[in-house]
């Protein structure tokens, strides 16, 4: 859901601070910075998320006799 949702939108805003910071907008640029930090960090909880998901999947399986 994170990916499907929340990066693109956090996508499209920083290429908006992208975009005013080039015009030598400060503010925007401080905004794109930490914007920049915030999504790294939610792509890695993404990651690991499906990494803990596709282990648990695993772990079910394991107990399963055919």
């Amino acid at each position: 859901m994170t990916r499907q949702v929340v990066l693109p939108a956090i996508r499209e805003e920083l290429s908006e601070l992208q975009a005013a910071a080039a015009e030598g907008d400060d503010d925007a640029f401080v905004r794109f910075q930490a914007l920049s930090r915030e999504a790294r960090l939610i792509e890695a909880r993404a990651r690991e998320a499906k990494q803990e998901d596709a282990a648990t999947d695993n772990d079910d399986a394991d107990g399963l006799v055919a």
